[in-house]
C-alpha cells in the first residue's frame, strides 16, 4: 500500500496524523482551520498538575483565506471536504477542500511535506517567530520586527547559537519591539 484515501467525510473520525519521531501533526479534515502540533522536547509546565508535560507547539499547517469579503476562519460552515490523501512512498498528506460564498467557489490543496526536512521547518519556526532576518549587517542588527508569540507562549530562548562563527545566545520576548542576540562568553 502506498497510498490511502478519505473521499467522505467523517465527523468524529480521528484527525490524520503525520510524525517522524521529531514532529508530530494532526491535521483535521478542513486543516487550514487549525490542528494540533507536537514537538519531541518541547516542553512546559502543567497549571494543574505542576509537572512538566508536551506543550503545544503552533500549528504549521492553519491559515485564512477571504472570498467575496467572507473570511474561512469567520464561516467555517462554507467550507466542504473533498478529500485527504496519504502518501507513504514520501511522508505527504494532501488535502482538498471547497470554500464557497454565494456563487464563488474556490477549490483549496494543502500539502503537507515538512516531515522530509524537519530541520528546515524547525529552522523556519525559529526565523518566523523570532524575527530573524539574516543579513550582511552584524548579527545583534538581525532581529528585525515585534515578538508576537503564540497564546500560552512568554519568551523563545536559545542558549546557544553560532552566528558568523562566534557563539550567541538568543532571546525573544513576547511583546517586545525585538528579540535580543548577544555575543556568549
Amino acid at each position: 500500500m502506498t497510498s490511502h484515501q478519505l473521499e467522505t467525510p467523517l465527523p468524529g473520525a480521528p484527525e490524520a496524523y503525520l510524525a517522524n519521531g521529531l514532529i508530530g501533526l494532526r491535521i483535521p479534515q478542513i486543516p487550514l482551520l487549525g490542528g494540533t502540533a507536537l514537538v519531541n522536547g518541547f516542553v512546559g509546565l502543567s497549571p494543574e498538575k505542576r509537572t512538566e508535560e508536551s506543550a503545544p507547539a503552533p500549528y504549521p499547517v492553519g491559515a485564512d483565506l477571504q472570498l467575496d469579503g467572507v473570511w474561512l476562519s469567520a464561516r467555517p460552515d462554507l467550507a466542504r471536504f473533498v478529500g485527504q490523501e496519504y502518501d507513504f512512498s514520501c511522508g505527504e498528506l494532501r488535502s482538498r477542500l471547497d470554500f464557497a460564498v454565494g456563487a464563488a467557489t474556490v477549490r483549496v490543496e494543502v500539502v503537507t511535506v515538512f516531515l522530509t526536512n524537519p530541520a528546515g521547518f524547525l529552522m523556519s519556526l525559529l526565523y518566523g517567530l523570532t524575527g530573524l532576518q539574516l543579513d550582511a549587517g552584524e548579527p545583534q542588527g538581525w532581529a528585525k520586527h515585534p515578538i508576537t508569540l503564540p497564546d500560552g507562549w512568554e519568551v523563545i530562548e536559545v542558549e546557544r547559537l553560532w552566528a558568523r562563527g562566534e557563539p550567541m545566545k538568543l532571546t525573544a520576548l513576547h511583546g517586545t519591539d525585538r528579540a535580543l542576540l548577544e555575543p556568549t562568553t
